[in-house]
Order: structure tokens, then C-alpha cells, then sequence
């Protein structure tokens, strides 16, 4: 499979035109404009040839999937990974060394909006998201994401991006799935509190990420229970969680978040392939700790009781008399 050609030779390359593509590449890889080869090694799993409206109107027809690539950096040493198309109007063959260039959003600032980043979360979750589907049904996923790859990076119309109602259906449920999502980032976690009481009380944790992205946390020093397990930046970048524990002792809570850097593999020449779309992934983490204290408990005391007073006995009072006379 492969990407698709001009319209007035979509028919011909039917089997070489869509593509999906990410790489997970050594250190280097992805340094802004480096140049590399590309092999495409196969497309699995491949979903039947359909058509596609484009952005422009005109039609495309072609096979959709998963590719696997080969990616050597110049005077690297080659990586295999997955990927997706991001040029739908060129081809890619499987097995001839193409030449490229490895851009980031260094060299390509579209690389950093948001349309792009829900198409890098899709690129990370794909492998999961087909292997959690029914085996009948992987095929239909791989060509779903690519679909909404193609919506995100501006290839592919919105609206019935395709002439299969299932494949359409399915690209409108990963859309909603990874709107407003995005790759993890640098992450920083911090306790309201040093200390807590063991047993008795919680201390809060405030993270800040990547917005969109997600993070997992675990107690990894002491024991303790985090609580959520996972967290989910807001569009402020900041999530909350808990600590506590049974016992007293230090309990050190580490936050986690994959991502990477997305990446785009350009053509640098007449013959070069169409571009496809990868990620760098890199994994950020954050560690912070609290001191859970034996704390005292303070019995509830009953506040004393205020003695009664006895009455005091009333006196009669004679009413104040005008004096018949004027006294001498």
C-alpha cells in the first residue's frame, strides 16, 4: 500500500498510494531537517481500496493501513517503526530506499497546532486501538485512523471523507476520541504538604502538563496509594490527585507521560515518496515526595460546664415618696 497519486492516475496505483507512519527513532533522529532513507516494508493491517473526497473536491482512490518503515538517518543506524500519510497525491512503494528529510515543528510549524497534535496522539494510540479492536474488524481501524489522519493534516473533506459508510462511521468515532487530546509532555508534580498524618488524612498533588495530555502516577518509594491512577491535563495544563498511607514514612509518588516529538518524513526530490507523518517518543517523568506522621490523637474534650449562680433573693422596694412638706 501507499499513497495516492494524481486523480488521473489514481487507478493505476490503486495498491500504492495511502500510508500511516510513525517511528520511534534512536537519539538524532529527529533533529530538525535531518536528512535519512525510507523503506516501506508492508502495509499491515490493509483495509479494501475506497474513495476519498479531498479537501479540493477532486476524488482519490486507494487501499489505507498501517505501514511499517525503515528509517536510516544519515550515518545512523536504521530504525524500524509505524506511520501514517500526510500527502495523499503521491506515491510509496514498498521495498526501494527513498531519500527524506526528517522535519519538526522546528522546520514545519504546523507541527505544533493543535489539528496536528490530536493526529500525533492517534499515530501513538494506533497500535493499541487496532489491537484492541475484534480481529474481523483491525483492518477497518487501520483505515479509519488513516482516514482521520488525512481530516486532521488537511488532506481528506470533513464531511463523508469516504464512499464507505463504515469506514466514515468509524473515522467520526476516533475523531471524537482524540479531540481535544495531545502527546505527554514535561510534567511537574508537587504535595500541597510535606507532611500528612498516617491513617487519618490525604495530601493533595498538583501536576501541570502538556494540555490535552495524559499522566499515570504510582507510588514507587515507601507505601501508599495514589489515587486517580491516571490524570488528564485540563486546558490550563493542571490536574490533581491524592496520597495517603496506612503507616508512617516517607512515600514517594512518581507522574509519568509518553509523548515525543512528531515528525514529518519530506520529500527532497522528484522521485522521493509521499510524505508520511512519525513520532520520537520520549517519556517525562516527575517525582515528589511526603513525610506521613504517628500523628497524636487529641481526645474531643466536653467544654466545662458553667456553675449556676443561686438567685438572689428579691427585696421589696419601697417606691421613691414626695415629701409632703418642704423639709428646713
Amino acid at each position: 500500500m501507499a499513497s495516492f497519486p494524481s486523480p488521473l492516475i489514481r487507478r493505476a496505483v490503486v495498491t500504492a498510494l495511502l500510508a500511516l507512519g510513525a517511528i520511534a527513532f534512536v537519539p538524532g533522529l529527529a533533529s530538525a531537517a535531518q536528512p535519512g532513507t525510507l523503506r516501506l516494508l508492508g502495509t499491515d493491517p490493509a483495509y479494501k481500496s475506497t474513495t476519498f473526497t479531498t479537501t479540493t473536491g477532486s476524488t482519490i482512490t486507494g487501499g489505507t493501513g498501517l505501514f511499517r518503515l525503515r528509517i536510516t538517518p544519515a550515518g545512523g543506524t536504521a530504525v524500524e517503526r509505524r506511520g501514517f500519510c500526510v500527502d495523499a497525491f503521491h506515491v510509496i512503494n514498498a521495498n526501494p530506499d527513498y531519500q527524506v528529510s526528517l522535519k519538526t515543528v522546528a522546520d514545519d510549524a504546523r507541527l505544533g497546532t493543535a489539528r496536528y497534535g490530536e493526529a500525533a496522539w492517534l499515530i501513538q494510540q494506533a497500535e493499541s486501538l487496532i489491537a484492541a479492536a475484534p480481529v474481523s474488524a483491525r483492518a477497518l481501524e487501520a483505515g479509519a485512523l488513516q482516514t482521520a489522519v488525512w481530516q486532521l493534516t488537511d488532506q481528506i473533506r470533513e464531511t463523508t471523507p469516504s464512499t464507505d459508510a463504515a469506514l466514515n462511521a468509524r473515522t467520526t468515532a476516533l475523531r471524537a476520541l482524540a479531540a481535544g487530546r495531545a502527546i505527554g509532555g514535561p510534567v511537574t508534580i508537587t504535595p500541597a504538604m510535606s507532611h500528612g498524618c498516617a491513617g487519618r488524612s490525604s495530601v493533595a498533588l498538583n501536576l501541570t502538563g502538556r494540555p490535552g495530555s495524559s499522566a499515570t502516577l504510582a507510588v514507587t518509594t515507601g507505601t501508599g496509594t495514589v489515587s486517580p491512577a491516571e490524570v488528564r491535563f485540563g486546558a490550563d495544563g493542571t490536574a490533581v490527585a491524592a496520597v495517603t498511607s496506612s503507616t508512617p514514612g516517607a512515600v514517594g509518588v512518581t507522574a509519568r507521560s509518553e509523548g515525543g516529538t512528531l515528525t514529518r518524513l519530506a520529500r527532497v526530490g522528484a522521485s522521493s515518496p509521499q510524505e508520511t507523518m512519525v513520532l520520537v517518543p520520549q517519556s517525562y517523568s516527575a517525582v515528589a515526595s511526603v513525610v506521613f506522621d504517628d500523628c497524636p490523637v487529641i481526645p474531643f474534650e466536653e467544654p466545662p460546664t458553667t456553675p449556676t449562680t443561686p438567685a438572689t433573693p428579691s427585696v421589696p422596694v419601697t417606691p421613691f415618696e414626695t415629701p409632703t412638706t418642704k423639709p428646713v
